[in-house]
């Protein structure tokens, strides 16, 4: 474990991990990189408790050591502690931050799932936050981080989701072989490592939640500074290519259902029904392949749409309020979209939206000319909106500019569009 002034949450910290149970040995580690307020003084506390067994271990066996002094960051602060406990190959490995916390039995369900299944190296649970009170605010969806763009480096939270660090568990084998944690990075670490195991094994989900990262303010990695650190330090140019083309691998699958990469990975399940762990591949998410217009006994493929700057992030499924996958928000103000045809001609544009204001008005426009204005009525998640409009294309890529504007009233949130599809004029009813 890391630490540097972190007396705020380090008791809530040590307590979820000094109170896993299970058969096995736990040895922990603490380096503190000097703090000047009340962590080491808890860190002495600490050990004094757990050698002279005022801490009832719940485990077969438990140590606690620390250390203090200056260190370049927290990556050379695990790399120390790590160091210092010389783990061995069949070690399970993991590394906590002092304001994050483990799940009960994190570490049971880890050890006895490399020894039920010896091929698995590497493991991680369900992502969860709290929030600084340490309350649970979100639990995300079972990630799927296939071997190829891992290694690619595509989990950098701007391509795919991150590889959250709590919760995430390794045999000493890979951390031997993958060369340990760089300690001249200060914010991305963990990315770099989780890229270098991927070189060499693929990393096992579960839908067990393992560990818990805490958001609060003043976080290291909160910012721009993550970023450029991955740009400028953990990516050299021929590594920026090899992700650069992994990802337009992944793009044209996500569009077009063309899989040319190894885009899955395995997930560890329970299956009820023969009471044991299963292993089960799973896909990268990805919304509905293109539809097929269908008219007089004539079908054709929509056209594809490609959404840019000033939409949001696709929004997660929920089947409660019947909505899919790779929905998105059009943000008030200019959004760009990319509609792509094969063919020049008119086709018409559907969008199947959700508002939340009193009242919205859509405005589209190509250059100068308006092709759509609608007002878009109050549907919450209870029905959907759908406007048309005819569109003029030519083949490749016709770029929109997509404007929404709302009513004083009601939450500013603009337009949710849950579908963009175009058909050949030809072709419709």
């Amino acid at each position: 474990m890391p630490v540097f002034n972190g007396d705020q949450f380090l008791d809530e910290t040590l307590v979820s991990l000094l109170t896993q149970g299970g058969p096995f040995r736990l040895d922990v580690f603490v380096h503190d990189g000097g703090s000047t307020d009340g962590t080491v003084s808890k860190l002495k506390s600490w050990k004094t408790r757990v050698e002279s067994k005022q801490w009832l271990a719940q485990c077969e066996d438990l140590t606690f050591q620390f250390s203090s002094g200056p260190d370049n960051g927290m990556y050379d602060a695990v790399a120390k502690a790590f160091a210092a406990l010389r783990p061995g190959d069949r070690d399970v490995m993991t590394y906590l931050n002092s304001d994050d916390m483990l799940t009960p039995n994190a570490i049971r369900f880890a050890v006895a799932k490399f020894q039920a299944f010896p091929e698995v190296k590497w493991l991680t649970g369900r992502p969860c936050e709290l929030d600084e009170s340490g309350q649970l605010r979100k639990i995300h969806e079972t990630q799927v981080f296939p071997q190829v763009t891992l290694a690619a480096g595509l989990h950098d939270g701007e391509h795919l989701p991150f590889v959250m660090q709590e919760g995430t568990f390794w045999t000493g084998c890979l951390w031997n072989r993958a060369g340990g944690i760089r300690t001249d990075l200060r914010l991305a670490g963990d990315y770099d490592l989780w890229r270098r195991f991927a070189e060499h094994e693929a990393l096992y989900s579960t839908e067990v939640l393992l560990g818990l990262h805490r958001r609060h303010s003043g976080q290291l990695s909160s910012g721009s500074r993550y970023t450029e650190e991955l740009e400028e330090k953990a990516l050299n140019s021929a590594l920026r290519d090899e992700r650069d083309s992994i990802w337009a691998g992944y793009r044209n699958w996500h569009a077009n259902g063309l899989a040319t990469l190894p885009l899955h990975s395995q997930v560890l399940q329970y299956d009820s029904s023969q009471d044991t762990w299963v292993k089960q591949y799973r896909w990268l998410p990805r919304g509905l392949a293109p539809a097929r217009y269908v008219a007089e006994g004539r079908s054709r493929k929509m056209g594809r749409v490609e959404f840019q700057d000033g939409f949001s992030a696709e929004e997660y499924a929920d089947l409660h309020i019947n909505l899919g996958r790779g929905a998105r928000f059009a943000r008030l103000g200019a959004s760009r979209l990319v509609l792509h045809s094969d063919a020049h001609g008119v086709h018409f544009l559907m969008l199947r939206l959700r508002n939340f204001a009193e009242s919205a008005t859509l405005t589209i426009r190509r250059g100068e000319q308006t092709v759509l204005t609608r007002e878009v009525p109050h549907t919450g998640h209870d029905f959907d909106a759908v406007v048309s409009a005819e569109v003029r294309l030519e083949p490749g890529e016709n770029l929109f500019e997509v404007t929404v504007a709302e009513s004083p009233e009601g939450p500013k949130l603009g337009l949710l569009v849950l579908c963009v599809e175009t058909v050949p004029a030809e072709l419709a009813f």
